[in-house]
C-alpha cells in the first residue's frame, strides 16, 4: 500500500513538471523544455519567420560572388502544425544592363500526408517591403502529379519538402547595395497552413 502511494506521489509530482528527489539519490527529474530537447518550437497559425540576412559574421547578400550560395538555416526549429521552412539558400546573379538578380531558395517541409499552405515572401529593408512574392495555395506532401509519376509508392511514400525558387530582381547593384547598407534587412516569410 505504501509503494503504492509513493507511485501516485511520484506520477502527480511530475504530472505537474516539478523537480523530484528521492530520497538517497543525487538525480532530480522535471519535463524537459523544447530549449534542452532541442524539439521545434509550436507556432500559431499562420508562423511568422524574419530571417536576418546581415549579422556581425553574416555575409551580406549584396556581397555575394558569382555562383556562391549563402545558407541560413536556424528557422528550422520552429514548426506550424507540422509545416516548417527547413532553409533558405541565397544566390546573386548578374542579369542583362547591369541588373542583378537575388535567388531565394526556400526550403518548405511538412510532417504531415499532405498540407495545403498560403505562403508570402517578403524583402524587408528598414521595416518596409521591398519585394514581395505570394503562392495563396501551395501543396506539400501528396499530390496528384507524384500519383501520375510514382503509382503507389507515392501514396506510400510521398516527398514532404518542396524547394521553391524565389526572384527578386534590382535595377542595378548599386539598388541592391542601398537595401541591404540600411538598417537590419530582413527576409520575411509567412506561412498560413489552410488543409
Amino acid at each position: 500500500m505504501r509503494t503504492r502511494r509513493l507511485i501516485v506521489f511520484f506520477a502527480t509530482l511530475c504530472s505537474l513538471a516539478l523537480p523530484i528527489q528521492v530520497p538517497g539519490l543525487q538525480t532530480e527529474a522535471r519535463q524537459a523544455t523544447s530549449e534542452e530537447t532541442g524539439a521545434p518550437v509550436e507556432v500559431p497559425n499562420p508562423m511568422l519567420l524574419d530571417v536576418a540576412l546581415v549579422g556581425d559574421k553574416v555575409i551580406s547578400p549584396a556581397d555575394l560572388r558569382k555562383s556562391y550560395r549563402k545558407t541560413y538555416g536556424d528557422m528550422r526549429g520552429f514548426v506550424c502544425r507540422g509545416v516548417s521552412v527547413a532553409k533558405v539558400q541565397v544566390e546573386k546573379e548578374s542579369g542583362r544592363r547591369g541588373s542583378v538578380r537575388l535567388h531565394f531558395f526556400v526550403t518548405f517541409r511538412t510532417e504531415n500526408f499532405r498540407d495545403k499552405v498560403g505562403v508570402a515572401v517578403t524583402l524587408l529593408a528598414n521595416g518596409t517591403a521591398v519585394k514581395e512574392w505570394k503562392n495563396p495555395e501551395m501543396v506539400l506532401g501528396l499530390t496528384v502529379s507524384d500519383v501520375v509519376g510514382r503509382g503507389a509508392m507515392a501514396a506510400v511514400d510521398p516527398v514532404k519538402s518542396r524547394v521553391e525558387e524565389i526572384v527578386f530582381e534590382f535595377e542595378s547593384d548599386a539598388s541592391l547595395r542601398a537595401v541591404f547598407s540600411g538598417q537590419d534587412p530582413k527576409l520575411r516569410i509567412v506561412v498560413n497552413v489552410i488543409d
